[in-house]
């Protein structure tokens, strides 16, 4: 034998460490494509492109390029990666499995929130009471942007001797639920095209933000529900499986019906606790005709589309569900319609960045779920 040393390639890893590598890849919105490709609709994604990601990962960190096929094959045989049934071999139709969303969950659930809010969480036990229809005997004063449950006796009681025409929010006292009382929330994602443009990714952050709500409500709060919503020039519910890959497209901003649909799911909601939340980095641009046309306007205010929209902002106030916005951006038009928007609606708004995002939505999820 000759003293030549042979080099042991490296081990390859196991599937959820290899998932990690190519999952924010996989959760891409098209910032990263400098052509503005998009995929027309989540689940497009072919195998042939995870198999490529997994392949440059691989030689990234010293490993064979040819090991992609194994490594593939595993990430779909450990449930991380599922294929749809109506795709053809080899093309499109790939979905993440539960494991891929349990593992993307936690992650982001503990990059958001970090050491802050790993403590919030157990200053917030589930059950503590809070406002809504399952009367604890307990009440509290009314606090801006919640939906209302009032007690009318001790609303009365603030209110007199004053006359009733002088009632105003403080007076307005809050009926609080049974502990354990469940809520229903309705996020709403805006995947219009601005969300992607102006050197910023947008949408990527508000992905990650509806992943860690869902492991929060799973893991936290097994009685709740929530449904994701995304919205361009229409709007749809998005299964979680799909979500991550879901792009934003050269859209409009059509926030109107994504308050309709948010209001159907939480009228047809059990829980006795509603809220919806919105974000977005536009004014709304489009809206939904009759004849299911959609009826588009980027310039300025268009007060067709704004009256649309506020008034399925009146209907959700009115179930009463809560109305949570969080603005991506600070253009004046943008500004202007929210305040409008939460006047409505009672709600509250909140100017915010993508880096932030996260730690926003989730701290205030955890204070109105109480």
């Amino acid at each position: 034998m000759s003293g030549a040393r042979y080099r042991r390639a490296p081990r390859l890893p196991p599937p959820d460490e290899a998932f990690l590598w190519i999952a924010d890849r996989l959760l891409d919105s098209g910032f990263g494509d400098p052509e503005r490709r998009y995929r027309p609709e989540p689940g497009s994604l072919g195998e042939a492109e995870i198999r490529r990601l997994l392949a440059e990962a691989l030689k990234e960190r010293g490993h064979d390029p040819e090991d992609a096929d194994r490594l593939l094959k595993a990430l779909f045989q450990e449930g991380f990666l599922v294929r749809d049934g109506r795709a053809e071999k080899g093309r499109g139709g790939v979905r993440l499995g539960k494991r891929a969303l349990r593992l993307l969950g936690a992650r982001y659930l503990d990059r958001l929130l970090g050491a802050r809010g790993r403590a919030g969480l157990g200053r917030h036990p589930a059950g503590e009471p809070r406002p809504g229809p399952e009367p604890s005997g307990e009440f509290r004063p009314y606090r801006p942007g919640e939906a209302l449950h009032l007690n009318a006796v001790e609303t009365l009681k603030r209110l007199v001797p004053a006359p009733a025409e002088a009632l105003a929010e403080r007076h307005l006292v809050q009926t609080l639920a049974e502990a354990g009382a469940g809520m229903a929330t309705a996020l709403l994602l805006d995947c219009s095209h601005s969300m992607i443009l102006y050197g910023e990714d947008r949408f990527t952050p508000a992905k990650r933000v509806a992943l860690a709500l869902m492991h929060l409500i799973q893991t936290r709060y097994p009685g709740d529900r929530l449904s994701v919503f995304c919205f361009g020039d229409r709007a749809e519910a998005v299964p979680l499986a799909l979500l991550p890959l879901v792009q934003v497209g050269p859209w409009h901003t059509n926030t109107a019906e994504a308050l309709a649909l948010a209001y159907r799911f939480l009228k047809r909601s059990s829980q006795p606790m509603k809220e919806a939340i919105l974000i977005t980095d536009g004014k709304p641009s489009a809206m939904t005709l009759p004849n299911g046309s959609v009826y588009k306007n980027a310039w300025g205010l268009d007060e067709q589309i704004v009256t649309a929209t506020l008034k399925e902002a009146a209907r959700l106030r009115r179930l009463p569900a809560s109305l949570h916005v969080f603005m991506l951006a600070e253009e004046p038009e943008l500004v202007d319609f929210v305040r409008r928007l939460v006047a409505v609606g009672r709600g509250r708004a909140v100017l915010t960045t993508p880096r932030d995002l996260g730690r926003h939505v989730l701290l205030d999820f955890l204070k109105a779920r109480g």
